[in-house]
Order: structure tokens, then sequence, then C-alpha cells
């Protein structure tokens, strides 16, 4: 087994030979199947061991700080493309991009979001970040600052994975979180265990009387898109429409704008990308 240096410097190389891609997931309008955004995410184009998913490497990226420069660069990546299909089309796209911990203590983290909006066009409102319980339970003053600066650019903040960690409700009332995303271990459960569905339930009436956004991750089966429209979920995502797909095939979607197979299996060009982690 490659030791622990070797993998890093071996990471520390791919970033160097822009081994990086950014895929992208849709996010669907739940009431119509209409693609809202997508979700950037992060692959490694490995020379040798072909596409490898993030959590074979994002741990190690955190650990050593390359985290910083790989979020960057897919920051602003994703923004340049959205630019690029936004363009094209009558009607704003979203775009969530994941921020880890160690981005979001970073005092450079404002500036780069600053520069990817500027130096892209992308309008601010189309940009999501998207942040973890955990991030938000750590220092409360750094939270509430950086939080703050973010909202100060007009763009749109989400809590990530909400109701897995020791979920606080002044999450939501105190700071500017537009966005709850539902994590996909309770979707999972959905129809089959009473205590998920409550769960769910909970988050999506609490969440819109809040004024809130919601997102369901982790859509594998028609029984659980069903459920979520029925309890008014606003916009999903998981591989029952899609997996994350290279930008090519993700800007094909959008000429069509609609995912007219929701709730069916996933059309050819989408299945051979497989299984991926949104990650």
């Amino acid at each position: 087994m490659a030791s622990v240096g070797a993998t890093e410097t071996t990471l520390r190389q791919a970033i160097e030979r822009s081994e990086p891609r950014v895929f992208y997931q849709p996010i669907v309008d739940l009431a119509d199947g209409q693609i809202a955004g997508f979700e950037a995410l992060v692959r490694w184009a490995h020379p040798q061991r072909g596409l490898v998913l993030p959590a074979e490497f994002i741990p190690l990226a955190e650990q050593t700080g390359l985290i910083l420069q790989i979020g960057a660069w897919v920051l602003q990546e994703a923004c340049r493309k959205f630019q690029e299909w936004q363009a094209h089309l009558s009607r704003p796209l979203l775009l969530s991009v994941n921020v880890s911990a160690r981005q979001f203590q970073s005092p450079h983290l404002v500036p780069i979001v600053a520069r990817a909006l500027e130096t892209s066009g992308l309008d601010p409102r189309c940009l999501k970040l998207e942040l973890t319980e955990s991030v938000m339970m750590r220092d409360a003053h750094l939270v509430r600052e950086r939080l703050a600066a973010l909202n100060g650019l007009s763009i749109q903040l989400a809590i990530d994975d909400f109701g897995t960690g020791f979920s606080s409700l002044t999450y939501l009332r105190d700071l500017p979180i537009t966005f709850v995303r539902i994590d996909r271990s309770f979707v999972a459960r959905l129809g089959t265990d009473t205590r998920d569905d409550a769960i769910v339930r909970s988050i999506v009436h609490l969440s819109h009387d809040l004024g809130l956004t919601v997102i369901a991750e982790g859509i594998e089966l028609g029984d659980q898109l069903i459920m979520l429209r029925d309890l008014d979920c606003d916009f999903g995502q998981g591989f029952l429409f899609s997996a994350a797909l290279p930008a090519e095939i993700a800007a094909s979607l959008l000429k069509s704008s609609h995912l007219a197979a929701i709730g069916e299996a996933p059309g050819p060009d989408l299945a051979r990308h497989g299984k991926q982690p949104a990650a």
C-alpha cells in the first residue's frame, strides 16, 4: 500500500496535470420534472485507474489542505461553465457547490467566491454554497461572520445533510440560510420506516413555514419520488433522474430542459456513467 506521503504527492501531481474534472448532477423540480440546476461534483480522471470518486481522495485533500486549491478551482470552473450555459437559456439555473470545513474556515473563501463570480460573470443569485451541519457546529462567531460576508455577495446558502448531526433550529432561524437539503439516509427509508417518514415530513413542513426551499438527495425509487411530491418537497436529486454527468452531457440535457422520463430508469447516456456518490 502506498504511504500517505506518496498518495499526497500523487494528488498534488494530479492537480498540476489538471486531472480533476467537474461533473454535474441535475437538480430537478419535483412538481414538473424540469431541470432547476446542477450540483457541481469533483472527480479525478486518473490516467491508469480511470474515474476516481471523491471518497477516495477528498479526505486526504482535506487533511493536507489541498482541498483549498481543488475547491477554488471547482468553484471557478463551475461558475464559468454555468455562465456559458446560462447565456443560451431564458431562465436562471441553480448551481450548487459544496464547501468543506477547511474551506469555510479559510479567510480566503469570500474573496475566492467573489472572484469566481466576477471573472465568470455569473449572476450571484444563481450560486448556492452548501455547508454541512458539522461546519455550523464550530466557532459560532466565525460561522456568523463568514455567512454574513457570503450573504453580502447575494449568493444563496444551504445546510447540507440536514438532520444527521445535532440539528439546531437556531441555524434556520438566525442564519441567512435559504435552502435545506434532506440527507439521503432519510430518503432511502421513506415508505419503509414510519420514523423516517415523520422526520422528512417535519423537515419539509418546518422549512416551508420558515420560508426555506427543500431539496431531497439520494432519490432512487419511484415510491420515494411519489412520497416527496405528496409532501410538496421542492427539488430532488438522485439516480432515479441521473448520475453526475460530464459537462458536455449535462449541457445536452439542458436542450430539452426537462427530464421527460421522470420516475423512470435513466437513458443509456446517463446510465453508462454508473452510480456515483454525490460527494
